[in-house]
């Protein structure tokens, strides 16, 4: 038999704690590996420090109750898994086995168990989940890249002659005034239908426009007072701005969608019921500990921090996961296309940030943007755009295999000013040009073409002629890079529709440099 002195050895250097309590959440022992476990400098330490267990050492008390509501309704409890605080405050994981004793009658006397420290294990299965999780998103974008590629092509080849030929039919009616405003409805319209586009490509896989140091509690302002007026008087948005926040470095139209989108998904959530959001802006400088903690996908720095706290409905936990993934709409009343969420969580990776959600249904919900602090001495320059359509002699290529579009791009150019030829196919105009090279000033070429593309029109047309300057236009903006576009010799990319100031400016620009 095994002597009292080998029990008692065994339960002081057991490499598990090992522990007696009371239901109402005081230790009766504990042996030494649990006073080391949890920072103690003894068991008698421990046991006259903690008084109430669930209150004093589970991160979350209720998790207390439910290991309680477990244990009393089955006598015993396997693998329970929580998280605790040690006495410095510093958290770690525990699983527990525990079963209750009761006396000769029934009646329950304690509660014991053993206790394993597996915060190790737990750090690598966060690991292992964050590397799954980065790969599915990955494969999720490249899915719906795939889709926003096709689908943003197709409809902007669509939009292009309906947006074209309002504009025209502007400058043909001036006096109309029942006319003009039918029409700046439906170039308002289109307008709205190539930024739903826009943000398809964003989901996909972000457009990396050209970025630039930005204040972005101007851009808060500026939308939250957008805001008011467009909603209901009871909804009442508070701002909360610290003093001399630093820069970040993005795209003004990126940073704005960002914003915008959050502020209005908020207020669209108190919208029949009314309700209050608070904006925050503030610098965080966040540790590795704070990353762990907050599981948040950032590297240590300096961050600009943005909270936006409302106090609608909130969200249903079994809906958390999906609020950022296309299409997905919660409101009843499926209120917008199910695309902002998504496009928001895109840009923000896409900058290097992070987003994170809180909700309690009933009691609202919060969400925290990270992006990353830009910190230097800026000065910023605003360059007049140029309204004033050109008047020259210039001859201008117009090349796109679809005839909607090419009539109504030789419609505007010529609107412009310029001497037109137009092509609705890549080889007829690879053979006009070929036969008189100097004929032409420029080339505007489509770049999804059958038998030539137009990057490969181009080569093609730089290799007879290596001085034409050429600007290739396309409905799909990842289907193009400046890279690109400068290793072959092209000019310039623009995207479908497009407008006829746009298409002015662009053609301007191009033949001055050239």
């Amino acid at each position: 038999m095994i002597s009292e002195k080998s029990l008692l050895l065994l339960y002081q250097n057991a490499v598990q704690g090992i522990y007696q309590t009371t239901r109402e959440g005081r230790f009766l022992t504990v042996n030494p590996t649990i006073a080391v476990m949890l920072g103690y400098d003894s068991t008698t330490d421990l046991i006259q420090s903690i008084t109430d267990i669930g209150s004093q050492l589970y991160v979350e008390p209720d998790r207390r109750q439910q290991f309680i509501d477990e244990i009393e309704k089955r006598y015993i409890v396997n693998n329970f898994i929580s998280q605790i605080n040690k006495k410095d405050k510093t958290k770690i994981w525990i699983s527990e086995n525990a079963r209750i004793v009761c006396d000769e009658t029934g009646n329950v006397l304690y509660y014991e168990g053993f206790i394993s420290d597996i915060t190790a294990l737990k750090q690598v299965e966060e690991q292992i989940n964050s590397q799954l999780k980065r790969q599915f998103i990955n494969e999720k974008m490249e899915s719906i890249e795939l889709m926003a590629r096709g689908f943003g092509h197709d409809l902007n080849n669509m939009l292009s002659p309906i947006l074209g030929y309002a504009e025209l039919l502007l400058e043909f009616f001036p006096n109309e005034e029942k006319m003009e405003r039918y029409l700046q409805n439906i170039i308002r319209s289109t307008k709205k239908a190539r930024d739903l586009i826009g943000q398809i490509h964003s989901i996909g896989k972000p457009e990396k426009r050209k970025s630039k140091p930005l204040h972005i509690s101007s851009l808060i302002n500026e939308i939250i007072n957008q805001q008011r007026t467009k909603h209901s008087p009871n909804i009442h948005i508070t701002q909360k701005i610290e003093n001399d926040i630093p820069y970040i470095l993005g795209n003004p139209s990126q940073i704005h969608q960002i914003l915008n989108n959050m502020i209005e998904n908020a207020i669209q959530t108190m919208e029949n019921i009314g309700g209050e959001l608070t904006v925050t802006l503030r610098e965080r400088n966040l540790t590795a500990n704070d990353i762990h903690i907050n599981s948040l996908y950032l590297d240590p720095g300096s961050y600009l921090e943005i909270i936006l706290s409302d106090t609608g409905d909130g969200i249903q936990a079994k809906n958390i996961h999906c609020i950022f993934d296309p299409y997905f709409i919660t409101r009843n009343d499926k209120i917008g296309h199910g695309f902002g969420l998504a496009t928001v969580y895109s840009l923000v990776r896409m900058y290097n940030g992070d987003i994170k959600v809180k909700s309690n249904p009933g009691n609202g919900t919060t969400f925290n943007i990270y992006l990353p602090a830009y910190k230097t001495d800026v000065t910023t320059n605003y360059l007049p755009a140029d309204k004033n359509p050109s008047r020259t002699q210039k001859h201008i290529m117009l090349i796109d295999d679809d005839d909607d579009i090419l009539k109504i791009q030789k419609q505007l150019v010529e609107y412009l000013g310029y001497k037109v030829t137009a092509f609705n196919e890549s080889q007829l105009a690879l053979e006009a040009f070929s036969n008189n090279p100097q004929l032409y000033d420029l080339i505007l070429t489509d770049m999804n073409m059958p038998e030539l593309t137009g990057l490969a029109l181009s080569k093609l047309m730089l290799q007879i002629n290596s001085d034409i300057p050429i600007i290739l236009c396309t409905g799909y903006a990842e289907s193009i890079n400046e890279a690109t576009i400068k290793s072959v010799g092209i000019k310039k990319f623009i995207l479908k529709p497009l407008t006829a100031q746009k298409l002015s400016n662009d053609l301007k620009t191009v033949l001055k440099e050239s």
